[in-house]
């Protein structure tokens, strides 16, 4: 004769009295952690949600817990739900199933497969005690006022557990998909014990996996304005002070010449520099190939890339490049004119303008 299956009802009493030792406290505070692998941004991962109670805690009775609205439906979610015939029988086929459950009891650990049914509830089976024993929990999604949703398991038995997991399968069979933005999220469980007690605890989630967006908030040159010298060019450094740390930066170095009414950029140079978060900075010098630049306009164009190497950002920094001739010339002192000085800087005849000897 083949044992008979008991249900979880027919268990209880014993199950009661070994998991509640003498004296013990009643208390409410269940822990909740929760697990996403891969923890990566708008991805279906597998799901393992974990409640663990202390010794004397009372059982829980509803089990809410709720996820954010970053959160969202797997729009390749493909599995066919439990036929009603087959869930009244307790014989969902394997295609059904998108997960397990787990439980540690005073009886010993209890199992089994998770389901999914057309009207989107979640069968849940835990088998016991050499297969002798089976309970049927029954839970559901259920849309939250702030444009999240909830995850519901109700009207569960007076049953103790030292720890209880669900694990939902990834990819087409994990009804969730993770937010498109890294960074942490709370997901917040509320219960209520079989006493009515009320108790909440949150599982922080970490989403990685994003796309770096650093911007260059500003740049600008140590001076702005340069002297060529006679056998080489100044040097001058550029900075630029980044918002978060990217994939790549390049800055160029670029010519800017009128030709008949239109700005032609030319570039000169370009070169990998940093990428950091906050300030960088590049030294250069204003000559290319030892050949000192031209006198003119010129821009630094610092570019930045993201981790994935997408265009991030680009700005811009004015350079002016002027000829050192006068660069050893005497410091500029006013004195009286000379005979035929124009402009009252003793070198006589017409004004040159510098208005120093």
């Amino acid at each position: 004769m083949r044992p008979r299956l008991l249900s979880g009802s027919a268990v209880l009493a014993a199950a009661l009295l070994l998991g509640n030792a003498p004296g013990a406290i009643a208390s409410f505070s269940p822990k909740l952690s929760i697990a996403f692998q891969p923890s990566t941004a708008s991805t279906a991962p597998a799901v393992t949600s974990t409640l663990s109670y202390r010794p004397g805690d009372t059982p829980p009775k509803t089990i809410r817990v709720h996820y954010p609205p970053q959160f969202g439906f797997n729009p390749d979610f493909g599995v066919t739900g439990c036929p009603p015939a087959a869930e009244s029988s307790d014989s969902c086929p394997a295609a059904s199933q998108i997960g397990a459950a787990n439980a540690q009891t005073p009886l010993g650990e209890f199992s089994g497969p998770v389901y999914f049914t057309p009207d989107y509830r979640l069968l849940i089976y835990l088998r016991g005690a050499g297969g002798l024993v089976q309970s049927k929990f029954v839970g559901y999604f259920q849309e939250a006022p702030d444009g999240g949703f909830d995850a519901v398991v109700d009207n569960l038995p007076d049953f103790p557990a030292s720890s209880s997991s669900i694990t939902l399968e990834g990819g087409t069979k994990s009804p969730l998909l993770t937010p498109a933005a890294c960074g942490t999220y709370p997901i917040v469980g509320h219960f209520i014990s079989q006493n009515d007690e009320g108790a909440t605890a949150t599982a922080q989630v970490t989403i990685t996996g994003c796309d770096s967006q650093p911007t260059i908030e500003r740049v600008w040159l140590s001076h702005p304005t340069l002297r060529r010298t006679a056998r080489h060019g100044a040097s001058d450094t550029l900075h630029w002070d980044l918002s978060a740390t990217g994939g790549r930066t390049r800055v160029s170095l670029q010519r800017l010449q009128m030709i008949r009414g239109l700005q032609i950029q030319h570039t000169i140079w370009s070169r990998p520099a940093g990428v950091s978060n906050g300030i960088n900075s590049l030294r250069f010098k204003a000559s290319v190939r030892g050949h000192r630049l031209s006198p003119g306009h010129y821009q630094l164009v610092v570019a930045v890339f993201s981790t994935e190497g997408h265009p991030s950002d680009i700005v811009s920094a004015d350079l002016t490049v002027i000829d050192g001739a006068r660069q050893n010339s005497p410091s500029c002192i006013k004195q009286g004119p000379g005979v035929g000085d124009a402009d009252s800087d003793n070198h006589g005849g017409a004004s040159d303008g510098d208005g120093c000897i």
